[in-house]
């Protein structure tokens, strides 16, 4: 299945995440084309999410403060969900063994 747009946004901005990169570097992390990067990093930096800086004549991308400021919002929106989730599977798993306790070890699950 191919990715969504929003995902290859969130994985320019993880690569981006703990220093400047250049194209190439990006794309080699993502494993992806550079014309196919440069279009999504021009969304990008029309958001001001990626800034673009020159280092030592080399064109490199780095995360903005508006960038990082997503990055841990997506990060945090992703951990809750897998905390939900396992919330979830945990109160089921008691239902099912409070269900058996109640009918002699019965096996039996109170949500089917």
């Amino acid at each position: 299945m191919r990715k969504s747009k929003l995902r290859y946004y969130e994985d320019i901005i993880s690569v981006l995440y703990n220093k400047a990169k250049t194209i190439d570097e990006i794309a080699f992390n993502l494993n992806m084309d550079c014309l196919a990067l440069q279009v999504k990093l021009d969304f990008l930096l029309e958001n001001s999410l990626v800034e673009e800086r020159q280092n030592n004549m080399v064109r490199v991308f780095a995360l903005t403060k508006r960038g990082l400021a997503i990055l841990k919002t997506i990060t945090i929106s992703k951990q809750l969900d897998k905390l939900r989730n396992t919330i979830t599977k945990m109160d089921k798993t008691i239902r099912t063994v409070h269900a058996s306790s109640e009918n002699g070890f019965k096996r039996t699950n109170i949500l089917d």
